[in-house]
């Protein structure tokens, strides 16, 4: 446990980065009326005046699951890198998840509500027990890392809000078999390396908008065969299908 002095008004943003030991943070006696933080049930929040924002989750704090608590409206970055829970409950009121912040985690699955309108980069990397990631943040962009080097993720679907697969979304996957779309997709580009060195098998998308992808974003790939694009004339209702079949199976 971190006891932390009366006489300190406020914490850096990486002061207890990958203290993975930490179990919990708690407050001496004293007053302080120049304090910006307070602490809860052994976890760091600061209200900055506008909404409440989670600074600092102790990585050794044993709970399987954890639930943001209601009116918290920003995840700091690296806030809850190398936290042990398996489970995360984002609530609605939550608007920003900032980098690094469940990356090297133990999540066996995550949800993204589409409450949330900013998201910061690697936000999931490295947590090598993930399987399932529900992505509907109301983004247009996927972060830059998203869920890279995740080796246990089997599963991923992606908001319809997301118009650009940035690069290295899913570096380094190896378990990822299956990447899905909410209805009514608006993608319209993916970007170069985007599943590299992932497991994909195929890759379907369904989408709204022209779609454009630079030179080799599945390079690594090796188990991937087929690409098919739909893409839904709204005019018409109907769908155009461009197939792209990988007679190399590499697919570099």
């Amino acid at each position: 446990e971190m006891t932390i002095p009366a006489s300190v008004n406020s914490i850096g943003e990486y002061a207890f980065l990958a203290c993975v030991n930490l179990e919990s943070f708690s407050l001496a006696e004293g007053e302080n009326s120049s304090r910006e933080f307070y602490i809860e049930d052994g976890i760091i929040y600061k209200n900055n005046g506008e909404g409440i924002e989670l600074c600092f989750y102790p990585s050794a704090k044993t709970t399987e699951v954890f639930a943001i608590p209601d009116g918290v409206t920003k995840v700091e970055g690296h806030s809850m890198q190398y936290a042990q829970f398996k489970e995360l409950q984002i609530p609605g009121t939550v608007l920003e998840l900032g980098e690094y912040c469940f990356a090297n985690s133990s999540l066996v699955s995550l949800e993204i509500p589409a409450t949330v309108q900013t998201v910061g980069t690697y936000i999931c990397s490295n947590s090598t027990a993930l399987k399932s990631l529900l992505f509907h943040a109301s983004v247009e962009e996927t972060p830059l890392m998203l869920a890279s080097g995740c080796s246990a993720l089997e599963y991923v679907r992606l908001s319809n809000t997301i118009k650009i697969l940035s690069n290295t979304t899913f570096k380094n996957d190896p378990s990822l078999k299956t990447i899905e779309f909410d209805e009514n997709s608006i993608l319209e580009e993916i970007k170069s390396s985007a599943f590299v060195n992932c497991g994909l098998e195929k890759l379907e998308i369904r989408t709204t908008s022209e779609l454009n992808w630079m030179q080799q974003p599945y390079t690594g790939c090796a188990s991937l065969k087929k690409l098919v694009f739909y893409r839904l004339l709204l005019t018409e209702l109907l769908f155009q299908k461009q197939t792209v079949l990988l007679q190399n199976k590499k697919a570099t």
